[in-house]
């Protein structure tokens, strides 16, 4: 490390004895295949997939790969775009990654996160060519690539090539997969579908992802069972107080809203004030807890609530539900008054 930080000398030659005895100690492991991680967020999946990383074998038919300090620099000049795009710098992370995939077409990494960047910008059509690129290039990365293209494809419209790219990559990324899958079974208006592909889902997941708990509460309700949502909800909450794990963003919304629907007003206030506190950002759940306060007759805690939900996001949008929900209130004097607070409108 300290002669040489960058690793740009091979010095293989002179240390055969230490490469012997690493190389029997790798031998010792056998040549199976490494069980794939069972919860990988996909994007990250693509990524290690296509750098080989999630197979101990890749297809003949892809050629070989790059020798590692022949790429140095370009590896670098990845990190370089992936810290612009993680800052948001889509715009700047672009031009940087089409170069280095035209100079290293074969180096996923790369085109991967170039795919991220131009759909991060806007630039679906764009982003899916590079991920089918991907694919093409390195098919041991099957699996995330195909959720990637599944999820473009669902955000064209294009719901039919959706459930095809969605149901190839079942096996071998089931998780997103399903969930991909009950997305489109509610596009198509199909909400029974929708809960059975979040069910399996969940089965992939082993009940480690309470995130799909939360979807699978919002698509039971969307398919007309309440019930059925508060009991998802409940047994969600019970678990994460028994583990000492906070919820998940939505959780406490959905729960107070179903508590208000039923008539469990002082339950629903604290699910709303249990999601305003963990998520003080959410602005829907003070104006639902807004209307709550309302059809308890508690109209002085209305106008000190929504003003505590501009100021933890000061945006136009949120000033403008501020008034939405003082005219849905019958208050159109306030609603009028939130309107001329708002920010002028960007553009």
């Amino acid at each position: 490390m300290r002669a040489d930080p960058g690793e740009t000398a091979n010095v293989l030659e002179d240390h055969r004895r230490p490469l012997n005895r690493l190389r029997q100690a790798l031998e010792a492991h056998g040549d199976g295949e490494a069980a794939a991680p069972s919860a990988v967020d996909p994007e990250e999946a693509a990524r290690l997939a296509a750098l080989g990383y999630l197979t101990s074998s890749a297809p003949e038919s892809e050629g070989p790969r790059a020798d590692p300090k022949d790429a140095l620099p370009a590896l670098a000049e990845i990190s370089a775009a992936a810290e612009l795009a993680k800052a948001g710098l889509h715009e700047e992370a672009v031009p940087r990654l089409e170069a280095l995939v035209e100079r290293f077409p074969g180096m996923m990494d790369g085109r991967v996160q170039l795919a991220s960047s131009l759909r991060a910008l806007g630039r679906p059509e764009e982003a899916l060519a590079q991920y089918q690129a991907a694919l093409e290039e390195r098919p041991a990365a099957a699996g995330p690539l195909l959720v990637k293209i599944a999820e473009i494809y669902l955000s064209l419209g294009q719901v039919k090539e959706a459930a095809e790219h969605a149901r190839a990559a079942v096996d071998p990324e089931p998780v997103e997969a399903w969930s991909l899958l009950s997305r489109i079974a509610l596009a198509r208006g199909e909400s029974e579908e929708a809960v059975r592909a979040l069910r399996r889902s969940l089965e992939a997941a082993g009940g480690a992802r309470p995130e799909l708990e939360v979807l699978l509460a919002r698509t039971q309700i969307t398919a007309g069972d309440p019930a059925a949502a508060l009991e998802t909800l409940d047994a969600l909450r019970g678990r994460r107080r028994t583990a000492g794990r906070p919820l998940p963003a939505w959780a406490e919304f959905l729960r107070g809203d179903l508590l208000a629907r039923a008539g469990r007003t002082g339950e629903a206030e604290a699910a709303f004030r249990s999601e305003i506190d963990r998520f003080p950002r959410h602005s829907q759940a003070y104006a639902n807890l807004a209307v709550l306060y309302a059809s308890l007759r508690r109209f002085s805690e209305i106008e000190p609530l929504l003003q505590a939900m501009v100021a933890a996001r000061p945006e136009r949008e949120v000033f403008l539900l501020a008034a939405e929900t003082a005219e849905r209130l019958g208050d159109t004097e306030g609603a009028a008054a939130w309107r001329r607070r708002a920010p002028a409108a960007e553009g």
